[in-house]
């Protein structure tokens, strides 16, 4: 199983979560997103822990890709951040 995490709630992150649920291979395990009540509604809805820090989200959840739903331009920092640790990005 690849687990995978979102980070970035909003709006396009409804399209991506209908694409990991069609992948058997594909568990969705975290999401992250600054904005309390987005995280918390999405990670209730599909049974998943919520963050709401990307530095904590990297550290505690468990990860094999990040799924980067959040403004193009946070996306190198965040990919820097996550390859450090060695997660990969989707």
């Amino acid at each position: 199983m690849i687990k995978i995490g979102i980070v970035g709630c909003g709006r396009i992150s409804k399209k991506h979560l209908e694409a990991i649920a069609q992948v058997k291979e594909f568990q969705l395990t975290a999401v992250c997103d600054v904005e309390h009540a987005k995280a918390d509604e999405v990670a209730q809805k599909n049974k998943v822990q919520p963050y709401y820090d990307y530095e904590e989200f990297l550290n505690k959840a468990d990860l094999d890709i990040i799924d980067v739903c959040t403004p193009s331009g946070l996306h190198p920092e965040m990919g820097m951040q996550a390859a450090k640790k060695g997660i990969m990005l989707f």
